[in-house]
């Protein structure tokens, strides 16, 4: 059959991240416009976020362990000639999922009253929950059948099902929100909440059609029975722990709905609390998650490639792999934080016109560190066939996020800042602890060879945008909003050329890794020997 290369399919999900990232970005730049800005808008992208953590955690116990167990026991299937037990790993799986999703979207429509009235503290946050609910039911039919193309190592129709997803859930809410806001802002919010199961139904639509293409295309050979594979077993025995794993993120924003409007309440700031919790979770954490779509593509691809090489028993090559999968997160993650770490609050400013949540993406800024090394290190632990160790640093850093948000978030002069730092801490800790089980197990990191150059690159890299921005505003601050946005778009284009030159200088890019890029990776590396990048 054919398949995909390591880089190739690295490649290709990254684009489509970045398409859908975009797509995501932009439906958070225009719904809040929609709705009006300032501090309606906040509440009403608080009452959404209300509703997506939980609905996040619900989704995470059927949407990611069994997808993911799906890909390593196909990609291991594969690599030793049994396809058909491949197919038969995904049909138990199918409707394994079908029962656990059915269930996730009943609890949620069910259950949004009193979600609302007992943790979310706003009547109106049911709607948004019970509007949501039935994506639990979509995504998670949709999410093993790309588990499945994810273990086959077909990552274009997998990517391309992300970019169906979010088209349709984009347009779904633009239109949605400019019908309903006339009815009230909670009614705009359930509009956003839709668009996720517009999303996801029109996406496993598009999938179930890939899926018939790849049948058609499948070894033949004597099928067995769909219950005498012996794969059920293992398939729940890796499903459970990564779907903890899995849960980190939406672990974090759940934990922040549960704690951050209680002790803004307690605090005193009950009045502000919604439009506070609006700040952090839908203008500031979205900026700290949209650097990762690179390292959630690289860990989506890195999990099959790791489990094919221990199938096959080559430790060596588990250690090139991963080696190259933390210099490729470490590449990229040091300058994105550096870059929203001195650009937060012109973000804020120029995307949301909400300036007073620039301190909260500036402390968030640290967590695309955290984020990027917890995804890689988890991925290469489940490819190992080791999805238990994930799934105990999570639970020590989902208990170092609620202590620390409990506590930080009740005083006043924090506030949210608390729930951004204590989200900080708790991804470093997640993602430190799998590199330490990484380590025990034999994968040691060389360190000094990874982390040195991107660091200092970034730094200097920081400090130069910092300097141009903020030097450019004493001259164009008369054009007002006009002159914001052409700073900051100058801004990351020198940061882009600044960083890219500095990492070529120093050897942190070298020719042969822009050798692999397909198609036009030689043209790359003649342009970067013309422009003296490499000696």
């Amino acid at each position: 059959m054919r398949r995909e290369s390591f880089l190739v399919g690295t490649l290709v999900l990254v684009a489509a991240s970045l398409v859908s990232r975009g797509l995501g970005a932009l439906y958070r730049f225009i719904v809040p416009v929609l709705m009006g800005g300032g501090q309606v808008a906040a509440i009403g992208m608080g009452l959404y976020q209300m509703a997506a953590p939980i609905y996040g955690v619900l989704l995470s116990a059927s949407a990611t362990g069994l997808p993911s167990a799906v890909a390593r026991m196909v990609a291991a299937r594969f690599s030793m000639d049994r396809p058909q037990q491949a197919l038969g790993v995904f049909y138990q799986a199918l409707i394994l999922v079908a029962a656990v999703g059915g269930g996730a979207a009943l609890l949620l429509f069910f259950g949004a009253p009193l979600y609302a009235e007992l943790i979310a503290k706003d009547a109106r946050a049911a709607l948004t929950v019970q509007a949501i609910a039935p994506a639990a039911f979509f995504v998670s039919l949709a999410s093993i059948l790309r588990g499945f193309l994810q273990g086959l190592r077909r990552m274009t129709p997998l990517a391309t099902s992300q970019v169906v997803e979010q088209l349709s859930r984009v347009a779904s809410i633009v239109v949605l929100v400019l019908l309903l806001l006339p009815y009230g802002i909670q009614w705009a919010a359930a509009g956003v909440s839709v668009g996720a199961t517009v999303g996801g139904l029109a996406s496993l639509l598009y999938l179930v059609f890939q899926f018939r293409k790849v049948l058609r295309e499948w070894p033949q050979g004597e099928r067995q029975p769909l219950w005498e594979c012996g794969a059920l077993r293992e398939l729940l025995g890796l499903a459970i722990p990564i779907s903890f794993s899995y849960m980190v993120q939406p672990l974090v924003m759940f934990i922040d709905a549960l704690v951050v409007p209680t002790r803004l309440h307690d605090a005193g700031l009950g009045a502000e609390a919604t439009a506070l919790y609006g700040f952090l979770s839908g203008f500031a954490t979205p900026f700290m998650v949209l650097p990762t779509t690179f390292t959630a593509a690289l860990a989506m691809n890195l999990l099959p490639a790791m489990s094919e090489l221990q199938a096959r028993g080559d430790e060596q090559g588990i250690l090139r792999r991963l080696f190259s999968g933390l210099r490729l997160t470490f590449l990229l993650s040091f300058p994105s934080a550096a870059g929203l770490l001195v650009l937060a609050t012109p973000i804020e400013s120029v995307f949301f016109r909400a300036p007073q949540a620039g301190p909260l993406l500036a402390i968030l800024a640290f967590g695309v560190l955290g984020i990027s090394l917890q995804q890689v290190s988890a991925a290469a632990l489940q490819g190992l066939g080791r999805p238990l160790f994930p799934m105990l640093t999570l639970f020590f850093g989902g208990a170092l996020k609620l202590i620390l948000t409990w506590i930080l978030t009740g005083y006043p002069a924090l506030n949210v800042k608390g729930a951004a730092l204590a989200t900080v801490l708790a991804f470093f800790l997640t993602g430190g602890l799998n590199i330490f089980v990484l380590h025990r197990l034999g994968y040691g990191i060389p360190w000094r060879r990874l982390a040195p150059g991107p660091l200092f690159s970034s730094l200097l890299m920081g400090v130069a945008v910092a300097g141009f921005y903020y030097g450019l505003q004493m001259i164009w601050q008369p054009l007002g909003r006009g002159g914001e946005l052409l700073g900051l778009a100058g801004a990351i284009l020198l940061g882009i050329f600044l960083y890219g030159w500095m990492a070529a200088r120093w050897g942190v890019v070298r020719p042969s890794d822009l050798e692999q890029v397909p198609r036009i990776g030689g043209r790359l590396v003649s342009w970067g020997y013309r422009l003296r990048l490499w000696s």
